[in-house]
């Protein structure tokens, strides 16, 4: 039987903060594609249209791509990979920034994207990547 090498909580709150999220984004990122009117408010239930335009479709594609690249990392960071808490850091960062341009529907991803670079930076995480 192999010895399981145990992770520190800040790593375990880390991959589930990076899953929430990716699960979250691909979830905003089905919904802008097949039902924009959810985010277009009166005016668009009004409108009748539920094709999405291709500023809804191109914000569609970038949330679907995060997420899969969020919950793809998710295995790396478990495997102690430095490029992988790079690349999250890296991310999260970029998302605070989108996130403060859908302001009132973007400011869940603002706190959770800012308590991932919390703690993707904490002494704890920083050691446990480099240790083998």
């Amino acid at each position: 039987m192999t010895k399981q090498r145990s992770q520190p909580a800040v790593i375990s709150a880390l991959v589930t903060l990076v899953g929430c999220g990716g699960v979250a984004y691909i979830y905003v990122g089905l919904v802008s594609a097949f039902a924009p009117q959810l985010y277009r408010g009166r005016a668009g239930i009004a409108s009748g249209t539920q094709i999405p335009s291709v500023l809804e479709l191109v914000g569609a594609i970038a949330c679907l791509f995060y997420g899969f690249i969020a919950i793809w990392s998710l295995r790396a960071i478990r495997r102690k990979s430095q490029l992988a808490l790079l690349l999250v850091q890296s991310l999260a960062t970029l998302n605070i920034i989108f996130g403060l341009f859908r302001f009132p529907f973007g400011l869940f991803f603002v706190l959770l994207n800012v308590s991932v670079i919390v703690l993707s930076r904490s002494n704890t995480a920083k050691n446990w990547v480099t240790n083998s």
